[in-house]
């Protein structure tokens, strides 16, 4: 089997045709790739329509299960996936037509570890961006993540990208559960790993840009789930700079970014309104229990090395 397509679903009754439906026009004959669907204890009726759509297509593997996020809802399909290769969809996204199976082959005759393609957001009002992603790095070349990570390139979502299933497997990286910004933790940690990456000035995902999706409202509830996510990643990311399977650059990469990421997000809740000193507090102890408080190791700057001492001695009050 070439491809493994895993789709989180939650509440996506009015996405999940589109998506599916999308992965069938792909020039890949059905006995070549499978649809892994994983219904997150949805309470609309898409796990109904998925089962609609599981009687149309034999290749699809629907699984239901109670809700316990998408971290869990991907690392399910991931243990189920049995493709060479592995595709993220998020069920209220799709891939555009006759993509894919270029995409594969050029993984497959450039033994890649990852494919990053290219993704354009759909505006609220369904509209969709002319210009694609202008690209920092060569279209032809095949880079190490090392290099990439080392020379500026910032990864973040696992979507519009093409993963080795036996790499992803061998790294033994996951996504955390009960975290958002999930992605990211991901992605940085399997780029650092990655020996054969290249990039795609192909427009091959649509990210659907919902406003009125709940997970776009910003309040207090969601302003702290944020930062406790971010503690628990910089937490993740240290642990991973002392890892003996990265170099001392990255090393030292890793440990500025974690740096940099927590000062970032001390000093956007010490300056939100919305937040209170209760809350702050109980972000300070958290960071702590994670052992990302105090800070620790290389600094990007002067600024953060000064930062990184003011919230180190701040930190003792609480």
């Amino acid at each position: 089997m070439l491809l493994s397509v895993i789709i989180p679903m939650y509440n996506a009754e009015n996405y999940i045709r589109r998506c599916v439906e999308s992965l069938y026009q792909q020039n890949i004959i059905d006995s070549d790739f499978e649809v892994i669907i994983i219904n997150d204890g949805s309470i609309d009726q898409s796990y109904q329509q998925a089962c609609i759509l599981s009687k149309e297509h034999a290749n699809i593997i629907l699984i239901d299960k109670e809700n316990e996020g998408q971290s869990v809802a991907r690392n399910i399909g991931i243990s189920r996936a049995q493709g060479d290769y592995l595709i993220f969809v998020d069920s209220d996204d799709y891939l555009q037509s006759g993509q894919m199976a270029e995409a594969i082959k050029k993984c497959q005759e450039e033994q890649l570890d990852i494919y990053m393609m290219q993704m354009k957001v759909m505006r609220p009002d369904g509209s969709l961006p002319t210009e694609l992603r202008t690209w920092n790095f060569s279209e032809v070349e095949v880079f190490s993540g090392e290099y990439l990570l080392l020379h500026g390139y910032y990864p973040s979502s696992v979507c519009a990208k093409i993963f080795n299933r036996s790499f992803v497997e061998h790294s033994n990286i996951r996504f955390i559960k009960g975290i958002i910004h999930e992605d990211s933790d991901f992605c940085w940690k399997l780029c650092a790993l990655a020996g054969r990456i290249m990039f795609s000035n192909v427009w091959a995902y649509t990210y659907y840009y919902n406003s009125q999706s709940t997970d776009r409202k910003i309040n207090r509830e969601k302003l702290m789930k944020s930062a406790f996510s971010n503690v628990v990643i910089c937490s993740d990311l240290y642990t991973f700079s002392q890892s003996r399977h990265i170099s001392v650059a990255l090393s030292i990469f890793f440990q500025k970014l974690v740096n940099s990421m927590y000062l970032s997000e001390f000093y956007k809740l010490a300056c939100n309104k919305d937040i209170s000193f209760n809350d702050f507090i109980q972000f300070v102890k958290e960071s702590k229990r994670y052992k990302v408080l105090p800070l620790h190791g290389c600094c990007k700057s002067g600024k953060a090395r000064l930062g990184k001492i003011s919230i180190n001695i701040l930190s003792l009050l609480f």
